[in-house]
């Protein structure tokens, strides 16, 4: 099958992949860049071939790199190999986004099913990684933007930080982020599971309709934002406005809440169980649990 990344080719802007871009929280530790190295094999050599004869003003990258790989007999290996040998690429001025689209249609067009991409040997994160259904993905290092976007049932999981809107859309499948992950985690999710070891830029699950987020650590400002269903969970603090113009779900925060708590609030419920900062005075519809007893009743 297609992989996500196959049915959405959108170019991410630079600002969204850059590592290190969590909006408000930095990671807990600066990326070191390894130094990897990979033996060259006739597959490989193709490999790079490849990424020198496609060209920005033909017809779309991955169309061309689809084309060009047609009949080429490769193993994860090699892809794993070829994400290595990347590192020659870094000052290409689309960079980013040609090696997001390499690895995707490698991954798509490959008999195998689990996958490892490094990425930290890079200087610059990659946007947009997915695979298909039922694959799996380990990306070693650091994510961009889009990271698990639209996915339907695989399994990814990034051992440093992720950029933004990782899951994006996601309907079923897991990712699990061993770092920080930045802006809009799970936005307009329906489904699956994505689990942050670290700690949550603003707006985690943003319009999801469905599905579960951890955040083992603490969140920013706005968790929930117009949140229609699903659950979303952080073990540490969470910032301001959490629940903002929520239709419904549950949000639990186990650590302290900002001001603004349930601001337009339209439906769904909020368990707290630390310190409240302050109660939205315009909550229209919902319920507020602190500590396990309901004080807003709408």
């Amino acid at each position: 099958m297609q992989t996500a990344a196959a049915v959405r080719r959108k170019e991410i802007p630079t600002e969204l992949a850059a590592a290190g871009k969590f909006g408000g929280f930095k990671p807990e530790s600066e990326r070191t860049v390894r130094t990897m190295k990979v033996e060259m094999s006739p597959i490989l050599e193709r490999m790079v071939r490849i990424w020198g004869e496609v060209h920005k003003h033909q017809k779309s990258i991955y169309s061309q790199i689809s084309e060009r790989i047609c009949g080429l007999e490769y193993s994860a290996k090699d892809i794993e190999k070829f994400s290595i040998a990347l590192a020659q690429f870094q000052e290409h001025t689309q960079f980013q986004n040609r090696a997001s689209d390499f690895l995707n249609v490698l991954m798509e067009h490959c008999k195998d099913d689990e996958f490892i991409i490094h990425t930290v040997h890079l200087d610059r994160t990659i946007p947009n990684l997915s695979i298909g259904d039922m694959k799996k993905l380990i990306i070693d290092g650091n994510a961009g933007a889009y990271v698990g976007g639209w996915i339907e049932g695989a399994s990814i999981t990034v051992t440093g930080n992720a950029g933004a809107s990782t899951g994006c859309a996601m309907k079923r499948g897991s990712i699990t982020v061993e770092g920080n992950s930045g802006k809009n985690t799970g936005e307009l999710m329906g489904g699956g599971m994505i689990t942050v070891n670290g700690n949550a830029a603003y707006a985690v699950g943003r319009a999801m309709s469905g599905g579960d987020i951890i955040i083992l650590g603490s969140a920013s400002n706005e968790v929930g934002k117009e949140m229609k269903g699903g659950t979303i969970t952080v073990k540490g603090n969470a910032g301001r406005r959490i629940g903002d113009e929520m239709r419904g779900g549950i949000i639990s925060v186990e650590g302290n809440a900002g001001n603004c708590l349930g601001r337009r609030m339209k439906g769904g419920e909020i368990h707290i169980e630390g310190k409240i900062g302050s109660i939205a005075e315009d909550i229209i519809c919902g319920k507020i649990f602190h500590k396990g007893e309901l004080i807003v009743d709408k």
